[in-house]
């Protein structure tokens, strides 16, 4: 498994989503209203890269260089995995509450 396939999958996913919220009727503002986004984000994490794979294999689209056999499946459920962990660790440390961390620094210094 390459970064290159973390980034390609992630991609996909983002995009996906982001049209699907401009596209459907009233599913940008029930989507701003669930708690459970981390996991539609990874339903949609681990299923893009089996439909690339299945694609690739069974469609004879080269989309990605993968093997066409059970490790090859099992590695792009791997990466699209990875892609989903590596961007909510981003989201999380982005959005994370920083006042304690600055009120710690302020009563330190």
């Amino acid at each position: 498994m390459s970064n290159e396939m973390v980034v390609l999958v992630w991609s996909i996913v983002n995009a996906l989503v982001s049209v699907l919220l401009e596209v459907v009727p009233g599913l940008k503002d029930k989507w701003s209203d669930l708690s459970c986004k981390p996991l539609i984000l990874l339903g949609f994490a681990l299923v893009v890269p089996v439909a690339l794979w299945g694609i690739t294999c069974y469609g004879n689209i080269t989309l990605v260089q993968v093997e066409c056999e059970w490790q090859g499946a099992f590695s792009m459920l791997v990466a699209g995995f990875t892609a989903f962990l590596t961007n909510q660790t981003a989201f999380a440390v982005g959005t994370r509450n920083t006042s304690n961390a600055k009120a710690r620094i302020e009563y330190a210094g």
